[in-house]
């Protein structure tokens, strides 16, 4: 059922009047801006008022999509100078749908016309509703975005991410370490992601967490939740019908209230609290060296006040709330994958076993020398992208594509998943071969640059991209090379191979359990040596 159809359901006595005349009132005006006669992108028929309302799935959407793709691509572009499926055409509720299911046509229109589509549409529900606006996820394009990615480009750019080198991969190990002292199988999964938060904590605030006891963590365990609850972001009826959030939040339901009272609580608790609680300390000069104090070392005007205040804790608030999920939620996709292939992992360990030789444990320069872990965790990024259905953009202006009218304020979203397991790209695409990365150069396995690397699209194309991929990227691959050198992984004894998705924002796996064995007494205290 779709997203938008249940809960308005509940609505209907009230709204009934009010939702056919609004769509009314819609299809009128779109009937007159398209001035050029262009066709809308193809899809599926929908029904009156509705639109494709009812078609459009809550569970794995981006699946529908493509299967749309590859039916109305293939039968309306045959007649058509244009690339089949690249994209399709919905309407829901008066409202214009595109999603872009191909590499080509998310560089089109996302870098080449990126002043186009680097808006965002509106979404009450988080940005006044549930007070995130201090969201970059959910803030159209405009002066304070620029000025707030320029912000984090500032710390999460190449050459400054070396410089965190050395604490991102200190807590690698140490996550190791407190992994080697547990026998619960179920215990990663909640390590996994403190060690995460505390990262991005003490890059961004100086603050060190501690672990599963601190408020932060169950901050984000709350947000977390909350978020893959409520699902797809744009898709509830307030964000159709912003008229909608002036009626008591009750009658959507008691699991929606107390989603919106967790965002509030948590969205307050990491973005105000924090900058004011740094920011005094910095004037009392006692905030420990981070991203927030060097921000406002930049900004703080002599009479104390903080220039571009707004955007600075904005920055800051985004650097941990959009990290933490993905970062987390990449790592433990990883673990699945790797536990799950055991032939794969042996190979990955054999590599570093080879290049590390048994006498230390792996650093982030190590990268360029381990192509085939490098190609795995590719794969992996390919196979199970973390955001398969990107955040929406918002076309500011009518654009002309392949022949095709997308109109202004469409809501345009890119199908990360689709585009991963396009067999153009990707021959084979639904089997799991890091090879396809490989190539042999100078007689040793190398990297292919003909392939495309999955990180184009899963950090998002053009303008609203991930500013912190380096970060993330850096992150990921030290947690996952420390975890390797040190331990075996494996599906415990008896345990069924049945791994679940969270359905919301982010596709980050369920808790799971996992077996980590230690590979030898040397690797445990080479460990134990660098985190003491």
């Amino acid at each position: 059922m779709s997203p938008i159809s249940l809960p308005l359901s509940q609505a209907l006595p009230v709204l009934g009047a009010l939702l056919f005349s609004y769509v009314l009132l819609r299809k009128i005006l779109n009937s007159y801006t398209n001035s050029a006669g262009l066709p809308y992108p193809p899809g599926p028929k929908g029904v009156p008022i509705l639109g494709n309302a009812l078609q459009i799935t809550d569970e794995k959407p981006w699946l529908l999509y493509k299967e749309w793709a590859s039916k109305w691509g293939s039968d309306f572009f045959f007649f058509m100078n244009s690339l089949c499926g690249d994209i399709i055409g919905l309407r829901v509720l008066g409202k214009n749908i595109i999603v872009v299911n191909s590499y080509q046509a998310g560089v089109d229109l996302f870098e080449k016309r990126g002043r186009v589509f680097s808006g965002r549409p509106k979404v009450p529900l988080f940005s006044d509703i549930a007070r995130w606006d201090f969201s970059l996820l959910v803030m159209d394009d405009g002066k304070s975005v620029r000025l707030i990615r320029k912000f984090i480009a500032q710390f999460a750019n190449s050459a400054a991410v070396k410089d965190l080198h050395a604490l991102i991969t200190e807590n690698a190990r140490a996550l190791a370490l407190r992994t080697a002292a547990t026998q619960d199988d179920g215990a990663f999964y909640l390590y996994s992601r403190s060690a995460i938060s505390k990262n991005i904590l003490q890059i961004t605030y100086g603050y060190q967490s501690m672990e599963n006891g601190d408020q932060w963590i169950k901050n984000t365990e709350l947000m977390s939740q909350s978020l893959a609850v409520m699902g797809t972001i744009g898709a509830h009826p307030i964000d159709v019908f912003p008229f909608l959030g002036k009626l008591p939040l009750w009658i959507w339901g008691k699991t929606f209230v107390q989603c919106i009272n967790n965002l509030r609580t948590t969205g307050l608790a990491m973005s105000v609290t924090p900058y004011n609680d740094v920011k005094q300390q910095y004037l009392e000069k006692s905030a420990p060296p981070c991203v927030l104090t060097r921000l406002l070392d930049e900004k703080l005007q002599e009479d104390g006040t903080v220039q571009d205040e707004w955007e600075v804790m904005v920055a800051a608030a985004t650097a941990y709330t959009a990290g933490v999920d993905t970062t987390t939620a990449s790592i433990n996709s990883a673990i699945i994958f790797l536990m799950t292939h055991p032939d794969i992992q042996t190979r990955v360990q054999e590599e570093l076993d080879a290049y590390l030789h048994g006498e230390r444990l792996p650093k982030i320069e190590d990268r360029e020398a381990l192509p085939y872990f490098s190609a795995v965790l590719r794969e992996i990024m390919r196979f199970n992208p973390v955001v398969p259905l990107a955040l929406p953009r918002r076309a500011t202006e009518d654009c002309e594509y392949n022949g095709l009218l997308i109109p202004e304020n469409s809501i345009v979203s890119v199908n990360v998943w689709a585009i991963l397991r396009d067999e153009n790209e990707y021959p084979e695409p639904s089997k799991f071969k890091p090879e396809r990365f490989l190539e042999t150069r100078d007689g040793k396995p190398a990297l292919r640059s003909d392939v495309l690397d999955p990180h184009s699209v899963f950090f998002g194309i053009g303008r609203r991209n991930c500013s912190g991929q380096q970060l993330a990227l850096d992150s990921v691959w030290i947690t996952l090379a420390t975890l390797l050198t040190v331990f075996e992984i494996r599906v415990p004894d008896g345990m069924e191979q049945n791994y679940e998705y969270e359905n919301g924002l982010f596709a980050q796996p369920k808790p799971f359990k996992c077996r980590f064995t230690v590979r030898s007494k040397s690797f445990l205290s080479a460990l134990e040596t660098a985190v003491a």
